[in-house]
């Protein structure tokens, strides 16, 4: 699979809410793994420069936390009822 077609399945990954960051972080990390230019991963999968990087990150980690977006934020997210389980 070559770097745009990684970026592409990251991009629907993404879009398809939290259960799918994991198959997104994998796929953008690949991609980048390969050469490809994180700002061209952000303007290929309609995101922003610190949500690609937050989502890499947490790749990094070895998603150490449930979330990309950390404890706070799923915190938040059940307070609101938002949490896909």
């Amino acid at each position: 699979m070559n770097t745009c077609e990684l970026v592409n399945r990251a991009k629907l990954a993404s879009e398809n809410g939290e259960a799918s960051l994991r198959a997104a972080a994998e796929d953008m990390g690949l991609a980048k793994s390969r050469g490809e230019r994180q700002r061209h991963i952000e303007q290929s999968v309609g995101k922003s420069a610190a949500w690609v990087n937050m989502i890499l990150k947490w790749r990094k980690t070895g998603y150490r936390d449930g979330t990309a977006f950390g404890a706070h934020s799923r915190a938040s997210s059940q307070r609101a009822g938002r949490v896909q389980r």
